[in-house]
């Protein structure tokens, strides 16, 4: 029974349509979230500049714990060691508000704008660790002289708590412009997460629309594709009339030109090979020697009447089993495995096998190889004759 395969409308105008709607959805899609985008970056910025204000200026407060309890130390035990100890560790907290001094000012390397509505606290909090740091370079100075000014050393723990206390206060500040910051945020993004729900609503409206609503062209195009793959499946794509000049009638078309082409060329293939199978059998049958050809696992795919009656079997129990399992020579089956790697001996090679009856037999075998087309070993090729 033939099948009609017609013509309708192109691919091109359906992608057209498809493209045109997809536009106008991510036009729609786009003009409502980049502003609320926008407006979300922004504060998103903003909460995340307060809060790693606040961590990086109690690192510094924790830094500043540490000089104190530097300078405790240095007045218990005034020496060499504590004398270091402290110096380092005022190196280090004014190393780090110099640091927070850049990024408040926005000449930090790393880009980073940490601080910037703060920068003249963070300037207080530098220039009050000058200070200590001064009077403790006075208590070593005065200490190398003989007698070390334990007031210059009180002045300095004076003033390191000033410091704590003013980290202190501009941490709390900094987590209140954080906090307000937190609450502005969850404000957009909630407003933004119901802009896109807004949108998604819009989006599922109108693919519904487009499915129960929109005109059959649409999907006329799967339709008949989906028939001609079906036919095709089924083997019975000789009876297909395909007209019409679009894309799926075109399509079709040369699908069923290409497939009529493999199978006339599959027959005669199939119809080859048989006849030189034919060929082969007989002319292999019809020789005294004994013949075995192996496929790459070593399983015997054709063996002649010689070679079945030196092993003592009938030829259809030869064929089909592993070379192994028909006689036993371990110097055969590393010739065999060579033979595999494209490497044999040119005049053959003396070996002695043993056959299920038990007769050991003196033989010289004569192997050869068969490529494909890629170059590997298909086939392997024994010629037995006894010696």
């Amino acid at each position: 029974e033939g099948h009609t395969v017609g013509g309708g409308p192109s691919v091109r105008q359906r992608a057209r349509l498809a493209i045109l709607s997809a536009f106008l959805l991510a036009l729609l899609a786009l003009g409502g979230g980049v502003f609320r985008t926008s407006t979300a970056e922004d504060k998103t910025k903003a909460f995340v500049m307060y809060d790693q204000c606040s961590d990086a200026i109690g690192e510094i407060q924790q830094q500043v714990s540490d000089v104190q309890a530097a300078a405790w130390r240095y007045q218990a035990r005034p020496g060499v060691d504590n004398e270091r100890r402290l110096q380092n560790a005022f190196d280090e907290v004014s190393r780090e508000l110099v640091h927070l001094i850049q990024s408040s000012q926005g000449n930090h390397q790393s880009g980073s704008e940490l601080c910037m509505p703060f920068k003249n606290q963070v300037s207080d909090l530098a220039l009050a660790i000058r200070r200590a740091r001064e009077s403790v370079d006075f208590a070593f100075a005065t200490r190398k002289q003989g007698q070390m000014d334990s007031q210059a050393l009180e002045r300095a723990r004076e003033a390191l708590v000033t410091l704590s206390a003013a980290c202190e206060k501009l941490i709390l500040k900094t987590r209140k412009r954080a906090d307000g910051s937190h609450h502005v945020l969850r404000e957009t993004i909630s407003r933004t997460g119901r802009d896109q729900l807004v949108v998604f609503l819009l989006t599922f409206l109108f693919g519904l629309g487009m499915v129960f609503f929109g005109p059959d062209w649409v999907i006329a195009s799967l339709i008949r594709l989906q028939g001609i793959t079906r036919r095709i499946e089924l083997g019975r794509f000789k009876d297909l009339s395909i007209k019409g000049k679009d894309e799926v009638s075109a399509l079709g078309a040369a699908m069923q030109k290409t497939l009529m082409h493999y199978e006339a060329q599959g027959q005669k293939k199939s119809a080859k090979i048989f006849e030189i199978r034919n060929v082969l059998r007989s002319v292999l049958g019809r020789t005294s020697e004994a013949i075995f050809i192996l496929d790459p696992a070593g399983k015997i795919s054709y063996t002649n009447d010689p070679a079945a009656r030196l092993l003592g079997k009938e030829t259809h129990h030869v064929e089909g089993a592993d070379l192994e399992d028909v006689l036993f020579s371990p110097g055969l089956m590393k010739a065999v495995e060579k033979a595999r790697h494209g490497d044999f001996e040119e005049g053959g090679i003396d070996v002695t096998i043993e056959n299920d009856e038990g007769q050991v037999l003196p033989l010289h075998v004569f192997l050869g190889s068969v490529r494909d087309r890629q170059g590997d070993v298909s086939r392997i090729v024994l010629v037995v004759q006894a010696q």
